[in-house]
């Protein structure tokens, strides 16, 4: 009998990324800019420079600290993160 493992904590972030990450609808003004609600970059810790992410038919923002760290935080485990992810599937 084959038992699966219930992923940890980073893979199920890493999942919901992939699968269900939240957006918000926005629009772009007359000038083509984006305006970001306060709440969100707040949040992010969005200051006056960012890490605009391209995820399928979306866009995520992060202030480059905090991806810098999350890549850092995936390096080692990053296949491995892969392969678990599309074996859930």
């Amino acid at each position: 009998m084959v038992m699966r493992h219930q992923p940890d904590d980073q893979q199920s972030r890493l999942f919901m990324h992939y699968m269900v990450a939240q957006s918000i609808p926005s629009e772009v003004d007359k000038k083509g800019r984006l305006a970001i609600p306060k709440a969100l970059r707040d949040y992010a810790a969005i200051g006056a420079e960012l890490v605009l992410v391209g995820l399928y038919d979306r866009l995520e923002l992060w202030s480059p600290f905090r991806w810098d760290a999350y890549l850092l935080g995936l390096k080692d485990q990053h296949e491995f993160l892969l392969e678990k992810i599309v074996s859930l599937l």
